[in-house]
């Protein structure tokens, strides 16, 4: 077997939010939200009494990325728009850890980031957790048309750091996007968290991948 290769998630993997353990019920949801409503009014000029519908219509027909909907109905560039919505200091939102730059530092130049988050979030983020450096060329953000959630975002990564697949684990604590699309595109996967998972792994924070038994047989529960 070659030398093992990993792609890790960002938030809910890398680090916590404050206030709520996903980004959905989190503070840092909320302030995003709001900067996408008032960017859709204000920059867009959509009459305030329809900011609202609109937002949840772009966000339905594009399956979740709004930047999407954004830069087709309004032709505005997906970069101006994350800027303009996702530009918030991550001191505000996440909770510090170390645990990030244990792994990665033990890691580098055999892991990845992965994340649907855009570029200036995800490295805003990163530099907060003091690892920026140690993925910088190998982070793959929420800008370009394949992106995460999609096999293909897989795939290229994967590429990039040299396969094979098989050989390529998946860290993540989301089981459609991190786990199953994973497996789906040839790799083998770890599961961050207590919920029950398919994957070959599940530990409860990043710094236990240092301690799998990874040539061993094993079964999660």
């Amino acid at each position: 077997m070659s030398e093992r290769k990993f792609i890790f998630d960002l938030d809910g993997t890398l680090y916590r939010y404050k206030g709520g353990p996903t980004f959905a019920i989190s503070a840092f949801y909320a302030d995003i939200r709001r900067n996408i409503l008032a960017f859709l009014k204000d920059e867009l000029g959509v009459p305030a009494d329809r900011v609202q519908e609109t937002y949840d219509r772009l966000k339905r027909d594009y399956r979740g990325h709004v930047s999407l909907g954004v830069e087709k109905e309004f032709n505005v560039d997906r970069g101006r728009y994350f800027a303009a919505t996702w530009n918030v200091p991550p001191a505000t939102y996440i909770e510090p850890n170390d645990d990030a730059r244990m792994v990665l530092s033990a890691l580098r130049g055999r892991a990845a980031v992965l994340t649907e988050a855009p570029r200036v979030w995800a490295e805003a983020a990163l530099r907060f957790l003091n690892v920026y450096e140690l993925v910088r060329d190998a982070l793959f953000t929420g800008e370009p048309d394949v992106r995460k959630p999609s096999i293909g975002a897989f795939r290229e990564v994967v590429d990039a750091l040299g396969g094979p697949p098989g050989d390529v684990y998946s860290v993540g604590d989301q089981e459609e996007s991190d786990i199953i699309l994973a497996r789906a595109a040839g790799l083998r996967t770890i599961r961050v968290g207590e919920e029950k998972t398919s994957a070959d792994f599940r530990v409860s924070n990043v710094r236990e991948i240092l301690l799998l038994p990874f040539d061993a047989s094993h079964d999660v529960p």
